[in-house]
């Protein structure tokens, strides 16, 4: 990953499952950590709920996803 190829670290790491569709325990614990990025690999149906819980919860940070977060849906 290009981020921790240019110097950046992994100081969080949180995991969910198919189908969950509450992620506050996760964000919480990210926000916690007082992140600067978060990267979430999953896809789009998660991200956007990801996105908007983080942003819910006051997390301003940027939220970066790959491409599978990309459909018409």
């Amino acid at each position: 990953m290009a981020a921790l190829e240019n110097g950046g670290t992994v100081v969080a790491e949180q995991k969910f499952t198919k189908d969950d569709k509450d992620f506050k325990a996760q964000l919480t614990a990210i926000k916690a950590a007082k992140v600067d990025a978060i990267f979430n690999p999953g896809y789009y149906a998660e991200g956007a709920l990801i996105c908007k819980q983080a942003r819910d919860l006051g997390l301003t940070v940027p939220i970066f996803g790959g491409d599978s977060w990309e459909a018409e849906e």
